[in-house]
């Protein structure tokens, strides 16, 4: 995210000696009201991604993993050890306590939100620069859900939340 900010942050910075003063819809500004923000939620929702609340599940499947034998295990990070030995409990659900190593990261997705608003500067740029907006949201998306960092409301969550901002 930084790299791809300090392109865009430069970009939108091209005129301003000319001018004489800061463009008046700039990224660094977005950033910061975003990084400002953004952990008092934390805060309000302390919730976990899914590879914090039930690990990998690497020391299950390591016989049929192509990967599973590089990672260490994940069970230490997990809440509790639900699949496959003890099926999920049946019931009310209940809040599950945090400790604390266990990191607080999930709503709104800050780096979803970053990449939006990536995304929404790189609009009004040049063909190159709008692709580069799109493939790092994109990418950026893809790389929270599939590493287990984050839900998809989490994901939802941080577009609506920067788009608030931008309003």
């Amino acid at each position: 995210l930084a790299v791809a900010a300090v392109i865009v942050a430069l970009y939108q910075l091209r005129h301003v000696s000319a001018e004489r003063r800061f463009p008046r819809h700039h990224l660094v500004r977005t950033f910061l009201v975003i990084g400002l923000i953004g952990p008092a939620f934390y805060m309000i929702y302390p919730v976990v991604g899914p590879i914090y609340a039930y690990g990998t599940g690497t020391e299950y499947w390591s016989a049929v993993s192509l990967w599973a034998p590089d990672m260490p295990p994940s069970a230490p990070w997990a809440v509790a050890e639900l699949w496959p030995d003890t099926l999920p409990p049946v019931g009310a659900p209940q809040p599950m306590p945090f400790d604390g190593i266990t990191p607080r990261n999930c709503m709104p997705s800050l780096h979803t939100a970053w990449a939006t608003a990536i995304f929404i500067h790189t609009r009004k740029g040049p063909r190159l620069l709008r692709h580069a907006g799109t493939f790092w949201l994109i990418a950026t998306v893809c790389a929270t859900l599939g590493f287990g960092y984050h839900y998809g409301a989490d994901l939802l969550a941080g577009v609506v939340f920067t788009l608030t901002i931008e309003a």
